[in-house]
């Protein structure tokens, strides 16, 4: 219940932002929304949203699982595109690019070397902290690259490949 102050509390203001997240975790891809019932001290019903099941499923993260994390994730990404300014309803000019064709990774104990499937000489790859800094960036040699690594702690990667024609992003772990 005291979510729902706080609801009334953020809809009465003006410039107030209040990502809900028992609202949003309440439903499933359906629409549907999971609620419970809970008698006051007053005998008198009241029905509040809970966790719906669906977002339990998948690998357990914290207190939900993967497919609540990333409704949670997708609800994020659609709030701050609101905030800078999208309205919703435009289409965007955003393309969507294939992040798993044509890159290929394998890590060894001191080198990641990334292949493509195609000639892609003088593209660049990019290898980033998972905090995104990016850490180096090589240039394709015909179709391959390779990272020295022996210097980086052992931890989870990103490695970009960008191009005129699409690109590929593949996380990897040292």
């Amino acid at each position: 219940m005291k979510w729902q102050y706080i609801r009334d509390y953020v809809e009465g203001k003006e410039d107030v932002y209040f990502f809900d997240l028992a609202d949003i975790l309440s439903y499933n891809d359906k629409g549907e929304q999971a609620t419970t019932v809970w008698t006051d001290h007053n005998s008198v019903e009241q029905r509040f949203p809970i966790i719906h099941p669906d977002n339990m499923k998948g690998d357990y993260i914290g207190h939900i699982g993967t497919v609540g994390a990333m409704r949670l994730g997708k609800a994020m990404w659609w709030m701050l595109a609101r905030l800078a300014g999208w309205e919703g309803d435009q289409p965007t000019d955003i393309q969507k690019k294939n992040d798993d064709e044509g890159i290929k990774v394998s890590v060894s104990q001191d080198q990641v070397n990334v292949s493509c499937d195609t000639n892609a000489e003088g593209q660049l790859v990019s290898l980033h902290s998972l905090s995104g800094q990016l850490l180096d960036v090589q240039q394709i040699n015909g179709s391959a690259c390779r990272f020295q690594i022996s210097s980086l702690p052992k931890g989870i990667y990103l490695v970009v490949l960008e191009s005129d024609v699409g690109g590929a992003k593949k996380i990897i772990k040292m």
